[in-house]
Parts: C-alpha cells; sequence; structure tokens
C-alpha cells in the first residue's frame, strides 16, 4: 500500500504487516518488535523487508551460505 507504505503478507492463516521505516509490525493483529530493530526500507523503487524473520514467521527455514554468499528459503508444504 504506496499511501500508507505498509506491506501486508498473508499466507494461510497468517498475515504480516510491516511499514517502512517502522521497527515494529503486526502479526495477526499482535504487535511485535523487528529483530535488531531493522525496519522494511525502499532502496531505488524497491522495497526490501526482514527476510529472515519474515521467512521464519511464515515456517519457512532459512539457510546462509557464507562461502556461496547465497541464502535459501525453504517452506513446508
Amino acid at each position: 500500500d504506496g499511501t500508507e507504505q505498509k506491506i501486508t503478507m498473508t499466507q494461510y492463516s497468517k498475515v504480516i504487516e510491516l511499514w517502512i521505516n517502522q521497527t515494529y509490525c503486526f502479526v495477526n493483529k499482535i504487535r511485535q518488535e523487528l529483530p535488531s530493530s531493522v525496519p522494511p526500507k525502499i532502496i531505488h523503487n524497491r522495497t526490501f523487508i526482514p527476510l529472515r524473520f519474515v521467512s521464519e514467521t511464515l515456517n519457512a527455514e532459512v539457510m546462509w551460505d557464507g562461502k556461496k554468499q547465497t541464502i535459501t528459503v525453504l517452506y513446508p508444504h
């Protein structure tokens, strides 16, 4: 939502609401602080979100390969 600068993600019964430059979010209407106080940002017209927090909140596994500098996100079926 460009007017509110709000990001809404829904997966099954989970709803995550984040706002640009805010260090909190709502998960199923319950307020939570974002880990490390890393807020979503817009950089060069692209929206960046805290990937690990969002992925793990949606029950995914996040793996970092430092050697290859890659992130793998696995969602359960």
